[in-house]
């Protein structure tokens, strides 16, 4: 009786959940997007084998056909 006089006989409603905000959506398929995907793909490359090869010095690698 005391939250009837509260609200006046008025319902309360819960807000409901706020969403998170949504992430812009990306066209991976613009050529823009792929070709620094391309560029950082290389640059990884490139460092993983200046890596190796310090890592092997004067090692000799053996490659397997296929």
């Amino acid at each position: 009786m005391a939250m009837q006089g509260m609200t006046n006989g008025r319902r309360v409603t819960s807000r409901p959940p706020e969403r998170p905000p949504q992430a812009p959506s990306i066209n991976m398929m613009d050529p823009a997007i792929q070709a620094e995907i391309a560029r950082q793909v290389a640059l990884a490359l490139g460092r993983e084998r200046s890596e190796t090869s310090e890592r092997v010095k004067g090692a000799r690698l053996i490659t397997f056909p296929g």
